[in-house]
């Protein structure tokens, strides 16, 4: 059988939902009254002794002008750092990309890419990349054949003859 049917011995009338708000589906909720005072709303009409401050003599035209005024003057706001602005020229149809200060991550980012360019940073980061995966090979190779036998088959000790003694103290006097 559906579980889902009206007419399942394990229907419950408590989960039908007509019945889920209201216990009996007459009962209607009760209509709450408000008391409204007159003095807790302000008054909407406008007082005699206000006087007007319109000019009627200014005509349309003159209020366009002055408003095209102000529209030439505004200037733009500055934005905060990090943030670009991307508007469409009305006059020339192009695109204007304005951005603002840049942040200190930014800032660190564009350090970086110039140290990039700068040939003994380079050749420093390459130096010391080929130096870290040496001694990292070295230690694996360690690992594998014992210690010590990467520097027994790869290294030789510098073994200086009588006669190089000789000139280097014949150069030293």
């Amino acid at each position: 059988m559906n579980a889902f049917k009206p007419n399942n011995s394990g229907y419950k009338k408590d989960q039908d939902p007509d019945n889920r708000f209201f216990k009996n589906k007459n009962q209607i909720p009760e209509k709450k009254e408000f008391t409204v005072k007159e003095n807790e709303f302000p008054d909407l009409t406008v007082h005699k002794a206000v006087t007007s401050t319109l000019n009627p003599s200014i005509s349309f035209l003159d209020m366009m002008k002055e408003s095209m005024n102000v529209e030439d003057t505004i200037l733009e706001e500055p934005l905060d750092p990090g943030w670009v602005s991307i508007k469409r020229n009305k006059d020339t149809n192009k695109i204007e990309w304005k951005s603002g200060s840049k942040t200190e991550s930014m800032k660190r980012i564009e350090y970086k890419e110039s140290l990039n360019d700068n040939l003994n940073y380079s050749m420093h980061k390459a130096i010391n990349t080929i130096n870290d995966n040496n001694i990292w090979y070295e230690d694996v190779y360690d690992e594998i054949y014992g210690e010590g036998a990467y520097s027994i088959l790869y290294r030789y000790d510098i073994q200086y003859s009588e006669s190089d003694d000789e000139d280097k103290m014949s150069n030293d006097e």
